[in-house]
């Protein structure tokens, strides 16, 4: 447990952040961002399913914040995400037999003001708390509808949650059709977008960002650059996946795509550079980031910090939330290897429309992606009964 700073201002707030894992994936990271702007106007704490992985930077991050940090194991809603399947069934049963946890999560709710979910999983702790403490969601999945239980999840959310923020114009659908309230506010960058110039070319550099598990694309991107591997070797360009644990069971994929790639010798055009905690620095020395990931959702984490330091992306999907073709970035359909090659083919031979795209992308990233902003429009509803004014961003 660390000990809080302490805060001179009188409308200081205690705000608990709830969510499934503080350290892993794009939910994490963005939780993380969103702290780092709040932590020094108000007293935060964050409650996490999961326990936090030693190996990574955040938990010292919240050290240094003062943030108090709790580990509470406890079960998910019990629907299924996009590209993340939850049996209900399990779920249930693990909720059941932590019902111990129960009266130290109550008596846990007691100390805030307010209370955040970030992510639908951490929200099923909602019916623990207090009723008197406002409750917020952060809708950062988009929620499969087929899930046998929805009807009853959208219910529970309806009572629980007072307001929800959803990360783009899918999730906010969702939440308009439970009828639950909501405010459109996107991930933020890491800091204020600042552009980086791109490496000298050619060679063109890819790099892909995210977690080796099924469904985030990976194995479609190794057959992709199989296809692709005659371009690639013609202008000396490579393809660079950032990402893996060196542990199966949190990276399934990383093996088979490590075999792959001795399989059919293609170690000089895809190369596995492993996890990376200095994402900027990683994707700066890349000319274009490619997000595989076969939901086609093009608006993840890893397209936000591209497009903040200028980078354009090729995404995988037909919406334009923030790839707008051949402006600043590329759209091919989800799951198709074929398609994602010819793309990585043509853009071997575009340094000039990279160059271009880059800078769009950046202009993109200052209107959109700004922390500070983002971070106020969040906290002016939290804060909405107390007075407390948020600032001009809040707008």
């Amino acid at each position: 447990m660390n000990k809080q700073p302490e805060k001179a201002r009188s409308d200081t707030m205690r705000i608990l952040f709830c969510t499934h894992d503080m350290d892993s994936g794009g939910s994490g990271r963005s939780l993380s961002i969103l702290i780092r702007q709040l932590a020094p106007r108000h007293d935060i704490s964050v409650l996490s399913l999961i326990p936090p992985n030693p190996a990574k930077g955040i938990g010292k991050l919240y050290e240094g914040l003062g943030v108090q940090v709790y580990v509470i194991p406890w079960g998910w809603l019990p629907v299924s995400y996009v590209a993340c399947r939850v049996d209900a069934a399990t779920q249930k049963s693990r909720c059941a037999q932590l019902r111990p946890y129960v009266p130290q999560i109550k008596e846990l709710g007691k100390k805030f003001d307010a209370i955040c979910f970030n992510g639908y999983p951490s929200s099923s702790l909602a019916a623990l708390f207090p009723s008197a403490i406002p409750k917020f969601l952060i809708a950062r999945e988009v929620v499969d509808s087929s899930s046998p239980e929805l009807s009853t999840v959208a219910a529970f959310l309806r009572k629980h949650i007072r307001h929800a923020f959803a990360i783009g114009r899918v999730e906010g659908e969702q939440l308009a059709k439970w009828e639950i309230p909501h405010t459109i506010v996107y991930n933020s960058s890491p800091a204020t977008p600042r552009f980086r110039e791109l490496p000298p070319s050619p060679p063109i550099l890819f790099g892909a960002f995210g977690q080796l598990i099924p469904g985030k694309g990976f194995d479609v991107l190794a057959q992709a650059c199989l296809q692709a591997a005659p371009a690639l070797r013609s202008s000396q360009s490579s393809v660079h996946i950032f990402g893996g644990t060196g542990n199966p069971a949190l990276s399934p994929l990383e093996n088979p795509i490590q075999d792959f790639i001795a399989r059919n010798k293609l170690h000089d055009v895809l190369y596995m550079e492993g996890w990376t905690n200095s994402v900027e620095d990683s994707m700066a020395d890349m000319h274009c980031i490619i997000r595989p990931d076969e939901t086609g959702h093009p608006w993840g984490r890893d397209i936000i910090e591209a497009m903040s330091i200028g980078r354009p992306v090729l995404a995988t999907g037909t919406e334009d939330l923030f790839i707008h073709e051949a402006e600043n970035g590329w759209l091919v359909p989800p799951g198709n290897a074929q398609a994602l090659a010819k793309a990585i083919t043509a853009l071997t031979r575009s340094a000039p429309l990279l160059g271009r795209m880059a800078k769009n992308a950046f202009a993109f990233a200052q209107e959109h992606f700004d922390p500070e902003c983002n971070a106020k429009k969040i906290e002016a509803v939290i804060t909405a009964d107390t007075g407390t004014i948020a600032g001009p961003c809040a707008e």
